[in-house]
C-alpha cells in the first residue's frame, strides 16, 4: 500500500529540520513519524525542484505542492501517417481485397501507423462524408413500395397437413410506413397481381405511384431510364388509376421503405409465428384425420370438441389421441376409441390406459379362419370314401 503523502506544513518542517537544524535523515524520520526512505524522497524532490531554505515568504502551499509534485509529463504527440482513403476505397472494389489486407499493407509501409480498429472506424467515417444519403420526403397517398421478402414462410394446409413454402409479399406506404404483408405460393404474375388487389383492398384506396422491384412479373426490361413494364401489370395500374415506377436496378435505397418493412415483418411476424403450427389445425382437419383411422375415432374426436366451450380447446386432446396410432396401430386405436366412447372417456390418458391394459381387444373384429389349402397333390377327405 503506498505511503500517504505528507501535508505541505509537515514538508516545510522536514526541510527546516534538514537545512536549518542539520539533522540526519534518521532523526528527521523519527521526529516526523515516517520512514527514512520517505525523508530521502522528499529531499530529492526539493533538490529537483530547485528549492532552497528558507523558502520564499510568498510561496503558498499550493505553489509548493506544484513544485514538488508537478505530475507526469505530457506525452509527446508524434504525427502518424494516415492512409489515402480514396485509394483504400478504390482498392476495396477489387475482387478478394479486404480491409484487413489493406491495413496490413499500410502497416508494412508505416510500422508506427494506426491499429486495425482505428483504420476501420476512420474509413467508415470518411465513407459517410464522401457518400451522403439524401433524405426522402413522401407525401401522404403518393407512393407505395412493394417487394417480395427473400425468406419463405411455411403455411400448413388445413386439410392435408402438408407444409408449403410461400413467398411473402410486403408493401409499405411512403408517408406513414403502414405495412401490408401477404403469403403467396409464388412470385408469378397471377400472385403478383393478386397481392396488389389485396393490398389496395386492405389500405382502402390507391396511391398515385407504385414503386416496385425489378422482378420478372412486374418488369420485363430493367433499365435505369426506360424500364419495360409487364403488359398485365400495366393494365392493372391503368384499371386502378395509378402509375408503376420501378426502382433503379441494383439501387435498394430507391425502395428503402419496403426493405426496412421486410425486416420488420420478419422480426415481428415470422419470428413470432415460427412455433405456431398447431394453430393451422381446424375441426374439419381433425375429423378428416380421425376418419382415416375409423368411425369410432372420428366420433370420439367430435364428442371431445363438442364438450369443450370452444372447439380449439379440444385440439390438443384430439392430437394426442391421434398420435397413439404410431405406437398401437390404427386397428387397436379404433377399438380403444370405441370403448372410450361407450364409457364416456374423453382424455388422452384414458385412451392410453385402455390400450396399455388391453381392454380394446374385446372390440377388435375377430380375424377370419384361414381357408384350407387347395392343391392337386393334397388329398381331401373325399379321397378316403
Amino acid at each position: 500500500m503506498p505511503t500517504e503523502r505528507l501535508s505541505m506544513r509537515r514538508i516545510r518542517d522536514l526541510l527546516r529540520l534538514k537545512f536549518e537544524n542539520g539533522l540526519s535523515s534518521r532523526l528527521i524520520a523519527t521526529s516526523l513519524g515516517i520512514s527514512k526512505g520517505s525523508v530521502g524522497d522528499y529531499l530529492q524532490r526539493a533538490q529537483v525542484a530547485g528549492l532552497s531554505w528558507p523558502l520564499p515568504d510568498d510561496m503558498t502551499d499550493t505553489a509548493l505542492e506544484r513544485r514538488l509534485f508537478p505530475g507526469p509529463p505530457a506525452p509527446s504527440v508524434v504525427p502518424r501517417c494516415e492512409p489515402n482513403w480514396a485509394q483504400v476505397d478504390q482498392e476495396l472494389r477489387r475482387p478478394g481485397v479486404t480491409r484487413s489486407l489493406l491495413w496490413q499493407e499500410y502497416r508494412a509501409d508505416h510500422p508506427d501507423g494506426y491499429g486495425y480498429a482505428w483504420f476501420c472506424q476512420h474509413y467508415d467515417a470518411w465513407k459517410r462524408r464522401v457518400s451522403p444519403t439524401m433524405r426522402q420526403n413522401h407525401a401522404a397517398g403518393e407512393k407505395v413500395f412493394v417487394d417480395f421478402a427473400g425468406d419463405t414462410i411455411d403455411v400448413i394446409d388445413p386439410l392435408t397437413g402438408v407444409a408449403q413454402a410461400m413467398k411473402l409479399f410486403v408493401a409499405a406506404l411512403g408517408a406513414s410506413s403502414y405495412v401490408y404483408c401477404e403469403a403467396r405460393p409464388s412470385e408469378g404474375l397471377a400472385d403478383w397481381i393478386g397481392c396488389h388487389v389485396g393490398m389496395f383492398a386492405f389500405f382502402g384506396g390507391v396511391t398515385a405511384i407504385i414503386v416496385c422491384d425489378n422482378l420478372k412479373s412486374g418488369v420485363t426490361k430493367p433499365d435505369r431510364y426506360e424500364p419495360g413494364i409487364n403488359r398485365t401489370y400495366q393494365d392493372m395500374a391503368r384499371h386502378y388509376g395509378t402509375t408503376v415506377m420501378p426502382a433503379r436496378p441494383y439501387k435498394p435505397r430507391d425502395k428503402a421503405k419496403v426493405e426496412q418493412s421486410v425486416l420488420l415483418v420478419e422480426r415481428w411476424v415470422l419470428a413470432r409465428l415460427r412455433n405456431r403450427r398447431h394453430a393451422a389445425w381446424t375441426p374439419a382437419r381433425i375429423l378428416a384425420a380421425a376418419e382415416k383411422i375409423g368411425p369410432a375415432t372420428a366420433a370420439l374426436s367430435q364428442a371431445i370438441m363438442t364438450d369443450r366451450p370452444h372447439p380449439e380447446q379440444g385440439f390438443r386432446t384430439c392430437l394426442g389421441i391421434l398420435a397413439l396410432e404410431k405406437t398401437y396401430g390404427p386397428a387397436r386405436l379404433e377399438a380403444a376409441c370405441q370403448r372410450g366412447d361407450q364409457i364416456k372417456a374423453r382424455s388422452v390418458s384414458s385412451i392410453r390406459s385402455i390400450l396399455k391394459t388391453g381392454l380394446d381387444r374385446a372390440f377388435l373384429e375377430p380375424e377370419p379362419d384361414p381357408q384350407p389349402l387347395s392343391h392337386g397333390n393334397i388329398r381331401g377327405r373325399a379321397y378316403f370314401h
